[in-house]
């Protein structure tokens, strides 16, 4: 399974802005990586995890993208499971997302996120996991507020109170700061919806994470851009090195 990545990077001097440099990979340590071909100037069509040991490569996943005028279905083309169902399947109004649903066909399990644009200030996204009985077994929803950059400067996540099911309660308020250069990961469905939570403020954000706060909890994030202000590097709060490869961004 493709893993969640975080973008978190630093600042080197000389940078000019951005301009077509085209997300090609993901390095997420000196043997695993996940790789993105595209099409017409940067629509992914393949996304596969690839893992590299003893000079030899082999592919753990791969996702091919079907492109409708309304939707995306992007198929496991590793699975064995054999499923009526696409891996995610996401409905578009505007070229925004109003619904993403990941099918697990071993348990026959769907996971929903539901995407309410009613504020202009904010996104809320719902979460549902529903069984095929129809059942709710998982429920919450979180509210992305939304800066003038197109930045989420602020989540709060709910879930539902033990004490009263028919209630939800908040269960984390966390803000954010960015800097001024493009995040490359932002709109990416694979890895941030194969996650079974809501998705991370990156798959929103224009812009790179400079630092979360949540209560006491502070965390600054360090960078590393390339000549055209592009993330070449980053290293996560745990220590772990990220590295991004592009196509188009000599």
């Amino acid at each position: 399974m493709i893993v969640a990545c975080c973008a978190i990077i630093s600042c080197d001097e000389d940078i000019t802005p951005a301009t077509d440099c085209i997300l090609e990979g993901i390095q997420l340590d000196e043997s695993n990586s996940i790789l993105f071909t595209t099409i017409s100037g940067g629509l992914i069509y393949e996304v596969k995890q690839q893992l590299t040991l003893e000079d030899e490569t082999r592919t753990l996943v791969s996702f091919r993208f079907n492109y409708f005028e309304d939707s995306i279905a992007i198929i496991n083309q590793s699975s064995s499971v054999s499923s009526q169902f696409p891996h995610l399947w996401i409905n578009l109004r505007e070229n925004r997302p109003v619904k993403v649903v990941r099918y697990f066909a071993q348990s026959d399990v769907q996971l929903i996120h539901t995407f309410d644009y009613f504020d202009p200030s904010k996104i809320r996204i719902k979460l549902d996991r529903v069984a095929s009985n129809g059942s709710l077994l998982k429920a919450g929803y979180g509210d992305y507020f939304i800066d003038d950059n197109g930045n989420v400067i602020r989540l709060t996540l709910f879930g539902i109170d033990p004490d009263n099911s028919a209630e939800f309660i908040m269960t984390s308020d966390r803000t954010y700061s960015y800097d001024e250069f493009k995040n490359p990961t932002k709109g990416l469905y694979l890895p941030y919806f194969n996650a079974t939570s809501l998705p991370d403020p990156r798959f929103i954000s224009n812009n790179n994470i400079l630092s979360t706060n949540e209560g006491s909890n502070f965390v600054a994030l360090v960078h590393q851009y390339g000549a055209k202000s592009q993330v070449t590097q980053s290293r996560e709060p745990n220590g772990s090195v990220l590295q991004y490869s592009y196509i188009n961004c000599e």
